[in-house]
């Protein structure tokens, strides 16, 4: 009988084909633990990366030593930094921003709020207040801006224009003022948003058409 391949060269060709697959089993076996090791290394420096960087945040070196307000008009800054609920002494990381902004923008007087961190140690408080325009008087004074907006209501005499005349349906504080003759209302809170640019002020408006 005829071979063309003689049986002891098929088993060397057999056994050098056994030999290179266990040895490429070997390799991939082998890179895989080394990824597993890179893998798990990377793991460990992330986790003491972060675990370095929260102590780092809440060392004293964060804490709020001053507290800076921009905007503010009516109020000081005093008044602004107790209302907002913000001190000294504290890590900024820990100072709830938006929950200041929240009760700065509760009161009437305070159109928008924004508290801002300046690292490593500066607080910003930056507003937007609302102005006082007339008092529209119907039994109480309702202090109003230029939109109608209440800013307060008070039984005391006011240092703006007092407007008379005008029926108030609805006047509670920190809403829009509602009033029979709202058209009248409108037109005399743009007058005096536009006179408080010059020097030009009235103490006393009767919707009456009839200035005093």
């Amino acid at each position: 009988m005829y071979y063309d391949n003689p049986p002891q060269e098929d088993a060397e060709e057999y056994s050098a084909a056994v030999s290179g697959s266990i040895e490429k089993r070997r390799k991939k076996r082998n890179r895989k633990k080394r990824l597993k090791k890179r893998l798990g290394l990377w793991i460990l420096i992330i986790i003491a990366v972060i675990v370095l960087a929260v102590l780092f945040g809440r060392s004293s070196y964060f804490n709020i030593d001053e507290i800076q307000v921009k905007g503010n008009h009516y109020y000081t800054d005093e008044q602004i930094i107790s209302m907002a609920g913000a001190q000294t002494g504290i890590n900024t990381f820990s100072a709830g921003t938006g929950n200041m902004e929240k009760l700065l923008c509760d009161d009437s007087y305070i159109a928008t709020a924004d508290v801002k961190r300046k690292l490593p140690n500066v607080l910003e408080i930056t507003i937007r207040e609302r102005t006082e325009t007339a008092a529209v008087y119907s039994e109480k004074n309702y202090i109003v801006d230029g939109s109608g907006y209440i800013l307060k209501v008070t039984a005391e005499r006011p240092d703006v224009t007092r407007v008379l005349g005008l029926t108030v349906k609805n006047g509670k504080e920190g809403e829009a003022l509602e009033v029979k003759e709202s058209r009248m209302l409108t037109e005399t809170l743009d007058m005096l948003t536009e006179t408080m640019k010059g020097t030009v002020s009235f103490k006393k408006i009767k919707v009456s058409n009839t200035v005093l």
